[in-house]
């Protein structure tokens, strides 16, 4: 298991009723394979709160898993819907991740885009798109 340095570039498309959003956002992180599993990590910062994030990237599935004062696990898959508990500041919100599509290019250095739509008890709340693309540094 070799571990190499590299850079995220995360862009960020979401879409509700209300409003159509695209955020970009840069890390520094670590790329390495593990079995039949290819991990990601980098450290996102929010409000001053350094947050650990990792992914496990397999065939036709991405669990993400995020470490802070607001620790959640989400699971993108392709196959089936999945269902996450996601924490906030004023609680926490069940979600329902369906429709999902990964586009999996990551080997060294490359892309994964995913597209999924989260529900709550049914209702659409968002649709999303994420391109992450990585590069060894």
């Amino acid at each position: 298991m070799s571990k190499k340095k590299v850079s995220v570039q995360i862009v960020t498309k979401s879409v509700t009723d209300e409003h159509n959003d695209e955020i970009v956002s840069n890390f520094s992180g670590t790329h390495y394979i593990n079995g039949d599993s290819t991990y990601l990590t980098y450290t996102e910062n929010h409000d001053d709160e350094n947050i650990l994030v990792t992914l496990k990237i397999q065939d036709k599935k991405i669990k993400i898993s995020r470490f802070g004062n607001y620790p959640s696990t989400m699971t993108i898959d392709e196959t089936t819907d999945t269902f996450c508990h996601y924490p906030t500041i004023a609680g926490t919100l069940p979600l329902t991740i369906k429709h999902s599509k990964i586009e999996n290019l990551l080997i060294d250095n490359g892309d994964i885009n995913l597209s999924y739509s989260l529900f709550n008890e049914n209702s659409l709340i968002c649709k999303n798109n994420l391109i992450l693309t990585v590069k060894e540094v």
